[in-house]
């Protein structure tokens, strides 16, 4: 039973025997998309590394990508969606703009990126050219893709073939591996191509029949004229979108090739977080709202998750490379590492946490229906919606509500105010209740996570 073995600060350190074979190549195969080994295929389980160099694993990384999955649960399983109760941070910007919650998924997109080096590595050590790692990635990406797919029918109950956040990221990540293997002018080059033709195509092409900046308006772009002829709807993962979208995998690629380099350590920190702040800072004069080119310049793009942006491309990619640099001088050059196990854990199983929350808030939570009480009418209360039959017709109601009715009470019996439109959000009894419920699914989702870790389960695209 081989021995892992990381490094730090020269030191090398034996930390827990893992059953698995001794080839990298080798693994038990328990089922179609299941393995007992570690894979860095989509950057989708991670584990504790040796040097990162060697066995393709970074500990940094891995707790990043946890800590990025597991904010997105928390962000995505609210008990009401408005402001007030919930804090604004914790949603969605409605349009310009860009709140926490804003930067969660081009993290993930870039976390992708970072991945692909060290994945692809192993690939060049075995001799394989550049038109099997592009089929390779093609054919992981169609499996994510159609993940996507069955996790959107079932939510809607009717197939459904549309971009949401797995779709994308399966999209982005096929496209950026064509240029994986180029050279640093080209993936860069590549990304100014993206952000070009996209500017051109919202500016030149889009604001036909519209003056600019009011082209940048809800219900004015191209963007979203697009996504309604195309898909028959606006959409949040749109097709013109998905252009600066590969760019944030690109990102995350020319972040991984840096530590895969053997510069000095510290020099890999200095031009992570150098590189990051210089792209947050073009990603704000493109689009802020304190920017010299706010709805003055044509050149001006405002940050917007909806319609992804160059300027949020930018934006969040240099705030994700800035934080990737941070957990690696923390956890690859200190080695203070006990504190991000959990979140560790949490990466390990990201894309099966993802797919198993959403399931059981569709099939428990929302798809069980329990008897209409006191206590799940409350939760129509904070939602602001006592029409029973137009909104639960008959004498049942998800079990969702009956959860977000008992934490409501509770919270209201220790003095909070009832008011779920109060803007005190501290004494306000729905925003804890709304916190509460969503903290539980996390809590759910860790102990999924853990239990596979335990049994050294992996869920592997």
């Amino acid at each position: 039973m081989p021995h892992r073995i990381y490094t730090n600060g020269g030191r090398r350190n034996k930390i827990q025997a893992t059953p698995g074979p001794s080839s990298p190549n080798a693994g038990f195969t328990l089922a179609a998309g299941f393995t007992r080994r570690y894979s860095a295929a989509m950057t989708i389980t991670p584990e504790i590394p040796t040097d990162h160099r060697e066995s393709g694993r970074l500990v940094s990384l891995d707790a990043f990508r946890g800590a990025t999955i597991a904010a997105m649960l928390l962000v995505n399983n609210h008990m009401v969606w408005s402001f007030p109760p919930v804090p604004a941070q914790l949603l969605h910007v409605p349009w310009h703009g860009c709140t926490l919650t804003d930067f969660i998924f081009p993290f993930f997109l870039f976390i992708v990126g970072v991945a692909m080096p060290y994945s692809d590595a192993k690939r060049v050590a075995a001799g394989d050219g550049r038109a099997y790692q592009i089929a390779y990635t093609a054919r992981r990406a169609m499996i994510l893709f159609a993940i996507g797919v069955f996790l959107q029918s079932v939510g809607t109950g009717k197939p459904v073939l549309n971009m949401e956040v797995l779709q994308r990221i399966a999209v982005c990540a096929f496209a950026a591996a064509f240029v994986l293997r180029s050279g640093t002018a080209v993936q860069v080059g590549s990304c100014f191509a993206l952000y070009a033709a996209y500017w051109i195509l919202m500016v030149w092409v889009g604001v036909s029949g519209t003056t600019w900046p009011e082209g940048w308006d809800p219900g004015k772009t191209l963007a979203e004229r697009v996504d309604l002829r195309i898909l028959g709807r606006t959409n949040n993962e749109g097709l013109i979108s998905t252009l600066p979208a590969i760019t944030s995998v690109i990102g995350g690629i020319l972040a991984g090739r840096w530590l895969r380099s053997n510069q000095p350590s510290l020099i890999k920190v200095w031009g992570l977080a150098g590189a990051g702040l210089l792209a947050a800072a073009a990603g704000y004069v493109l689009g802020g709202e304190a920017s010299p080119l706010y709805r003055t310049n044509i050149l001006w793009m405002p940050l917007n998750k909806i319609l992804w942006t160059p300027s949020y491309a930018l934006w969040t990619a240099g705030w994700a490379a800035v934080v990737l640099g941070a957990l690696y001088f923390v956890m690859d050059v200190v080695g203070f590492r006990a504190w991000a196990r959990p979140f560790v854990i949490y990466g390990s199983n990201a894309i099966g946490v993802y797919a198993f929350t959403r399931l059981f808030v569709m099939w428990f939570l929302i798809g069980w229906k329990v008897p209409k009480d006191g206590i799940s009418l409350r939760f129509l209360q904070i939602s602001g919606n006592r029409t029973w039959p137009d909104t639960y017709p008959g004498e049942l109601v998800p079990f969702k509500n009956w959860f977000c009715g008992v934490f409501q009470s509770f919270y209201q019996n220790l003095g909070l105010n009832p008011d779920p439109r109060s803007p005190d959000l501290l004494a306000n009894a729905a925003t804890w209740a709304s916190l509460t419920y969503s903290f539980m699914i996390l809590g759910i989702g860790f102990l999924f996570c853990l239990a596979l870790w335990r049994r050294r389960i992996f869920f592997k695209v």
